[in-house]
């Protein structure tokens, strides 16, 4: 009897104890830049701080090849470099706002040769894919030969 009142009692005390007792426990976080040169450049996380670099200094993917008319099959197309993409996407369109691919082709330099089959208008399109699925499409889309 005596152990149970004295068990009731300690119960009773550290519930009270539970329920008055508050925290203002508070945690604050701060955004600081890294310096992307730091990180080890084979990582994931360097790859993207390059993309983050690249998004703060407005950064974009420009096609620098120019508008051409040519009777060769095999064409040399160029872009702009957009640090921290991990591939391009090069596409030969028959519209110039990409929707109409032709042909597609993966490319990890800022530069590809393609061959085409048949006399025809064709426009450049360029993206730079990102570590996070995401996609940077080039400014002047749509360049034609």
């Amino acid at each position: 009897m005596v152990t149970s009142s004295i068990f009731r009692i300690i119960a009773s005390s550290a519930l009270s104890l539970a329920i008055n007792c508050t925290s203002e426990l508070a945690v604050d976080t701060k955004a600081v830049d890294v310096d992307c040169s730091q990180l080890d450049s084979a990582s994931d996380l360097y790859l993207q701080c390059l993309v983050g670099e690249s998004a703060k200094k407005n950064l974009q993917v420009t096609i620098t090849t120019q508008t051409f008319t040519s009777s060769s099959t095999d064409i040399d197309i160029d872009w702009s470099e957009y640090p921290g993409a991990l591939t391009y996407r090069l596409s030969l369109t028959e519209d110039k706002s990409c929707q109409k691919q032709i042909s597609t082709f993966e490319s990890s330099a800022n530069a590809k040769r393609v061959s085409v089959t048949k006399d025809a208008t064709y426009h450049i399109c360029v993206f730079a894919n990102l570590p996070d699925g995401s996609a940077i499409a080039a400014t002047n889309n749509g360049v034609p030969f």
